[in-house]
């Protein structure tokens, strides 16, 4: 059983489409909660942006996805290979974003951007 290969246990998969699906809906609440913390002013605007944007992915990703998992099998597309490295590419992102994130805010608020 080689874990590239895509024959795994079919608990693999299954707990990292788990993991990928258990998070999606905490990201757009993450997102609304910091525009509105951190620009009062279009608020309004861009939490619209915000809810179009993941619905029209939403949209895409569910007419992609059975043809995708069809094939390159479900190992290899919602276990640990393509969606993870997405996600840790993603996830990598928090730390800059933490150390850096009060700099670019004031530098888009001096700017009105």
């Amino acid at each position: 059983m080689g874990f590239w290969t895509g024959e795994t246990h079919w608990v693999v998969p299954t707990a990292g489409t788990s993991i990928t699906y258990g998070v999606l809906p905490a990201v757009q609440t993450i997102c609304l909660t910091y525009i509105v913390d951190g620009y009062r002013v279009v608020a309004g605007k861009a939490m619209t942006s915000v809810t179009a944007y993941k619905n029209t992915i939403a949209c895409a990703f569910s007419f992609a996805a059975i043809p995708w998992i069809e094939g390159e099998g479900n190992a290899k597309v919602g276990g640990y290979n393509i969606t993870s490295l997405t996600k840790a590419f993603v996830f990598a992102l928090a730390v800059p974003l933490y150390i850096y994130g009060g700099r670019g805010r004031k530098w888009t608020s001096a700017r009105r951007l």
